[in-house]
């Protein structure tokens, strides 16, 4: 495993690359199963928030493994219902409640606005973000993080707030690359991480990953997440099957070539993407394709 280093309240800590998706995968709920099954094949970062309706499961079976919990790095985020200063320092009890822990290692704003179109949704954010610093400074966090966030929402929080979020979480996968704000992040020191970094197997039969997977001899997904690893970015891929689980960890015995990046890169900006935008935006220069 290699891991992301982050600076938290009380110092570096690392975060490892390959995190647990733990949002409805394709087979159905994360459960405690499922949970302790990732646990088994080696994950030690999951990904959780109260939206998912995990943390519950995923608090059992962390306390229920036998590993010692400052071996994990657990995150969750504050649903979009739940901002505001008062009702942020609620959710996150609810939510370390569930997990059954007494801190967390990062907690995200899920996303930038409450509200698809909302106008006064810098207010509302820098009070959230206002809570998660009081989090972070009673030592009930150790850093925080944003999700969905594009350089004009991170841009308020860094002129107003005290605390830097370390990292944002995006959908960000091959034919999605989000090159703006992958930029603006590098620039202030954020780190990004992906989510969806499999694009949901819509890249299974392109021509470009399958001829690149047959050529390392692994899948087309292990080369979506190690392209995004090797883009700088850290993934959170979810599965439900033990053997899936254990290859989306086998990401860091091969290397893809500057060819073989290019390659990757030269997939058209849209391909897989989601349709998600937290402004309800059709981003700036995508095209509306699908690759089959």
């Amino acid at each position: 495993m290699e891991f992301v280093t982050l600076q938290g309240r009380d110092g570096a800590f690392a975060m490892p690359a390959v995190g647990f998706g733990t949002w409805k995968a394709a087979s159905g709920q994360v459960d405690d199963g499922i949970a302790q099954e990732a646990i088994r094949a080696g994950y030690r970062h999951f990904d959780s928030a109260e939206y998912y309706g995990t943390e519950e499961a995923v608090g059992r079976a962390i306390r229920e493994s036998g590993v010692p919990r400052e071996d994990f790095t657990v995150t969750s985020k504050v649903w979009k219902t739940h901002m505001g200063r008062q009702a942020t320092l609620d959710a996150f009890e609810r939510s370390l409640s569930r997990f059954g822990f007494d801190y967390l290692d990062l907690y995200f704003v899920h996303w930038p606005r409450y509200a698809e179109g909302a106008e006064d949704w810098q207010g509302v954010l820098l009070d959230t973000w206002g809570a998660l610093e009081e989090l972070h400074d009673a030592g009930r966090v150790r850093a925080l993080a944003v999700s969905n966030f594009k350089p004009r929402h991170l841009e308020l929080l860094l002129e107003h707030g005290h605390v830097a979020p370390v990292l944002n979480q995006v959908e960000f996968h091959p034919g999605f690359l989000q090159q703006e704000t992958r930029t603006f992040c590098k620039e202030h020191g954020i780190a990004v991480q992906a989510w969806r970094p499999l694009a949901q197997g819509s890249l299974a039969n392109n021509d470009a990953m399958s001829g690149i997977a047959a050529a390392h001899g692994v899948s087309v997904g292990q080369v979506a997440l190690r392209f995004d690893w090797q883009s700088g970015v850290s993934v959170v891929p979810k599965s439900t099957s033990p053997e899936r689980m254990r290859q989306n960890l086998d990401i860091f015995d091969f290397e893809l070539n500057e060819d073989e990046m290019e390659a990757i890169r030269d997939i058209p900006e849209g391909t897989a993407w989601s349709g998600l935008d937290p402004d309800g935006e059709w981003p700036a220069g995508l095209v509306q394709l699908k690759v089959d």
